[in-house]
């Protein structure tokens, strides 16, 4: 078994591989005020931040486009027929279109 002195940390049932990066003063700043904003340690804001970068790269939607794309047509369109409980009566609706 790995022991902390191999630079290695468990998060989230993985092991963490220590890594130093170097970044420029006005990005550390800002990332130091998001990660306390969020509150979170500084590494916690890097490792969110990469893997939305690796997702993104990897064709993956992040929660947060979903959310977005999921808002921007909440509400959009009406029924054909004029029902305003589609929301509330879903399931019904959808049992009702598939009746053999």
């Amino acid at each position: 078994m790995k022991s902390v002195a191999d630079a290695e940390w468990w998060h989230d049932n993985d092991i963490m591989v220590r890594t130093q990066i170097q970044l420029p003063e006005e990005t550390h700043r800002r990332l130091k005020r998001f990660a306390a904003e969020r509150g979170v340690s500084l590494s916690e804001a890097v490792r969110r931040g990469v893997r939305l970068l690796l997702e993104a790269e990897e064709g993956e939607p992040s929660r947060a486009a979903l959310v977005r794309d999921a808002l921007a047509v909440a509400g959009k369109y009406q029924d054909p027929e004029g029902r305003d409980d589609v929301a509330v009566d879903h399931d019904r609706y959808l049992d009702e279109a598939f009746e053999p």
